[in-house]
Order: C-alpha cells, then sequence, then structure tokens
C-alpha cells in the first residue's frame, strides 16, 4: 500500500508539536515535506490529498509568520 499519506500527515503533526515547542524552523522543515509528499499525492490524481495539502501550506504559512 502507498503509504506516503500517512508518512505526510505524521510530519505535519511533527512540525505542529515543533510550533508548540517553539522551535518554529524545525517546524517549517517538518511541513516542507508534508507538503511535498501531498503535492506529489495530489499531482497523481488523488483528490483526496488536496484537502491536506491546503491544510499543509497553511500551517508551513504560519511556520513561516513564526519565524518573522
Amino acid at each position: 500500500p502507498d503509504l506516503r499519506s500517512n508518512l505526510a500527515t505524521e510530519l505535519s503533526n511533527c512540525g505542529n508539536a515543533l510550533d508548540a515547542l517553539g522551535r518554529p524552523s524545525e517546524a517549517l522543515a517538518a511541513h516542507d515535506e508534508a507538503v511535498a509528499l501531498y503535492r506529489a499525492l495530489a499531482a497523481e490524481g488523488r483528490d483526496d490529498a488536496r484537502p491536506d495539502l491546503a491544510r499543509g501550506l497553511m500551517r508551513r504559512g504560519l511556520a513561516l509568520d513564526a519565524l518573522g
């Protein structure tokens, strides 16, 4: 089975935890990896990945904002 969606979800969760711990640069790296996976899934026609991609991009933006 294709586990990229699960991996992307866990990377996003990791990014959220790092955000909460005040580690925005590490959070950004996790969100970047998650977004890359979600983009790949969406590009393959996986419509179920689109909402996750949108959330990942939003979280990535929040991490960038935290970095100033």
